[in-house]
């Protein structure tokens, strides 16, 4: 999606699955909206046509909680059929699986959001990577986001952008950012959230469960704990350096432009 965004040229531009549950037939009503004065117009799937206890509770849930933590009083933010100004989604940086938390993102930038309702299909091709277990990574998501929003957003009252480029940063952090984007599955707070968690709850189980409180295990508890704690921190510090790095480490590699501006083919990297 990312590279969609880069290479894209016109001042509109929409994103769309390729699973055909979303109907092409929406985009026209999309662009209607954005007449209306709408910088980013959502899809809202009001009748949607998928699994009701593996799908469609899970979002339900995941945007109850992506409203109330980040303000964004939209339906349904897991779906990527949407318009967007160009030159509003070109300055929301992407990494890793950002399309979720694109209009939180676009509103930080000074966008004005809008949602309609489209129509939604049984699905006929592919298989979903949605369901019960994603509520947990949301989870883990949604801190990272706020974190990332803290750090890097511009103060209200003020439309000044704060830049942050290749020369501002060390070179370490440039390959710590290569390691979190290309090793820890592009969200580095997934990766050493988890293993902070899973330390912080086994430092807990030992401290009430344990029978036994020698110095030996009550190093093991602050160890697993304090460790849990320092591991959890050191993946919301990945997150800042790879949202930082964003601009200019690419997360993607383009083989083949299928179209340009004047639909020639052009082949990057045979």
């Amino acid at each position: 999606m990312a590279a969609g965004f880069e290479f894209a040229r016109g001042q509109r531009i929409v994103s769309m699955d390729g699973d055909l549950q979303n109907d092409p037939a929406d985009i026209p009503k999309l662009l209607e909206k954005m007449d209306e004065g709408y910088d980013v117009v959502c899809e809202w799937r009001k009748e949607r046509q998928d699994k009701f206890l593996t799908r469609r509770v899970p979002s339900i849930v995941a945007n109850w909680i992506i409203g109330q933590v980040m303000g964004i009083p939209i339906h349904d933010n897991g779906c990527s059929l949407k318009a967007y100004r160009a030159d509003i989604i070109k300055q929301v940086p992407l990494y890793g699986e950002m399309p979720r938390f694109i209009p939180a993102m676009s509103q930080v930038v000074g966008a004005r959001i809008g949602e309609i309702v489209v129509k939604h299909h049984p699905r006929r091709f592919g298989k979903s990577k949605c369901g019960l277990g994603r509520i947990w990574r949301i989870m883990l998501d949604i801190i990272a986001f706020k974190l990332i929003i803290s750090t890097f957003a511009p103060r209200r009252g003020t439309r000044k952008k704060s830049k942050v480029s290749q020369q501002q940063l060390p070179t370490e952090l440039g390959m710590l950012a290569r390691f979190f984007i290309f090793r820890c599955k592009q969200r580095p707070l997934r990766f050493f959230g988890r293993l902070g968690v899973i330390l912080v709850l086994l430092g807990s189980f030992l401290l009430i469960a344990s029978p036994s409180k020698g110095d030996f295990v009550i190093g093991v508890i602050w160890t697993s704990i304090t460790g849990g704690f320092f591991i959890f921190g050191f993946g919301l510090l990945g997150e800042i350096i790879s949202f930082a790095n964003a601009k200019w480490v690419k997360a993607y590699t383009v083989e083949t432009v299928l179209s340009t501006k004047n639909n020639a083919s052009l082949k990057i990297n045979p």
